[in-house]
C-alpha cells in the first residue's frame, strides 16, 4: 500500500455541499463517477434544459462557480457549460447551452488544471487540520502532498504550453489519487477547522471528476475503464465457492 517514493514526485517535477464527517465510501474507488457526496447544482443537459433530477447518466460532474463552468459526462459524451450569466437589469440572459468536448481537444485544460491544483491544496489542508488522529496519517498525508505537487506541476506546464509533459504524467496522477482515495476510506474528521465548502468525501469526489475531464481534454484515457462495471472484472469480482463435499 505504501510503495510510493520521492522518485514519483521528482518525475512529476522534471457548489456541491456535503455534511458527513466520516469518509465512508459505500462503493469502491472506481464507481464510474456517479455523484454521491454533493447535492444541489445548476446543471443543464445536452439540449440546454435545466436538470432537476440528477440521474446516473450524469457522471463526473464538476459544478460551476464564479468564472468556472460546468463539466459532466452523459452517456458516452463529455460536455462543458459556460458559467451562467448574471442578471442584467430585469432580464436574465438565456441559459447557457452545453457544448460537446473532443477527446484531446485542449480547449478547457487551463481551467481544469487550475481547479485541480486548488482542490489538491484544499484536500491536503483538510487532512492536516482534521484527520491527523486516523491510522497511517503521516504516510497518507505524504502521498497526498505528492499529489498536490503533481497538480502544481501540471498547472505550471499548462502555463508553459507543454502539452506533451501533461500527457506523460497525467495517468500517474490518476494512479496516485486512487491510491490515496483507498487509504482514507473510513477516516473520521476531528472537525477542528472547516476547509472550503466541501467535506473530505466531496472534495475527493470533485477532484476525481476534475481529473477525469482533464485527462479527456489532453487526450489520455484512464488506466481503469469507466464504461464497464468494475465489480464484473476478473480482478475484483466475487468468485463463487466450490461445492461442499458430502
Amino acid at each position: 500500500m505504501r510503495g510510493w517514493s520521492l522518485g514519483l514526485v521528482l518525475a512529476f517535477a522534471g457548489g456541491w455541499m456535503a455534511t458527513e464527517t466520516q469518509v465512508g465510501f459505500a462503493q469502491p474507488p472506481h464507481h464510474r463517477g456517479v455523484p454521491r457526496y454533493r447535492i444541489g447544482i445548476q446543471l443543464y443537459n445536452p439540449l440546454g434544459i435545466q436538470v432537476t433530477d440528477q440521474r446516473e447518466q450524469y457522471r463526473y460532474v464538476v459544478p460551476s462557480g464564479g468564472r468556472y463552468g460546468t463539466f459532466y459526462s452523459y452517456d458516452d459524451g463529455h460536455y462543458y457549460t459556460p458559467p451562467v450569466a448574471r442578471i442584467v437589469g430585469q432580464e436574465q440572459a438565456p441559459a447557457p447551452r452545453p457544448v460537446a468536448l473532443q477527446f484531446g481537444g485542449f480547449n478547457h485544460h487551463a481551467e481544469l488544471a487550475e481547479r485541480l491544483e486548488m482542490l489538491a491544496n484544499q484536500f491536503c489542508l483538510d487532512l492536516h487540520y482534521n484527520y491527523q488522529e486516523n491510522p497511517g496519517f503521516d504516510e497518507t498525508y505524504a502521498e497526498a502532498y505528492k499529489l498536490l505537487q503533481a497538480a502544481k506541476y501540471v498547472h505550471d506546464k499548462e502555463h508553459q504550453g507543454d502539452h506533451a509533459a501533461i500527457q506523460r504524467y497525467i495517468n500517474s496522477i490518476d494512479e496516485l489519487f486512487h491510491h490515496v482515495q483507498g487509504d482514507i476510506q473510513g477516516w473520521r474528521s476531528a472537525n477542528r477547522r472547516p476547509v472550503g465548502q466541501l467535506n473530505l468525501a466531496a472534495k475527493t469526489e470533485e477532484f476525481e471528476a476534475v481529473l477525469h475531464h482533464l485527462m479527456f481534454e489532453v487526450g489520455v484515457k484512464p488506466a481503469h475503464d469507466d464504461h464497464h462495471d468494475e465489480a464484473a472484472t476478473p480482478r475484483e469480482r466475487e468468485e463463487a465457492p466450490p461445492p461442499r463435499r458430502r
